[in-house]
């Protein structure tokens, strides 16, 4: 649906739920699926989500990951 055509990454945050079940594999699995083709970066971090000490980023905003 060209979804991922100006992406230039996506960071992927905590998933709480599926990581305790183990179902993280799936969500990486898609992505994979859904950017084949497009090379876009992906990084996985658990300081980002919706888990209690997760942090926040501006969507669109341009960041540097060390």
């Amino acid at each position: 649906m060209g979804y991922f055509d100006k992406c230039k990454g996506i960071i992927l945050g905590s998933f709480t739920e599926l990581e305790q079940h183990g179902e993280l594999p799936v969500v990486q699995e898609y992505i994979e699926e859904m950017t084949a083709g497009n090379e876009i970066p992906i990084v996985k971090t658990n300081e980002l989500g919706h888990g209690k000490n997760g942090k926040c980023i501006v969507i669109g905003s341009r960041i540097e990951l060390a």
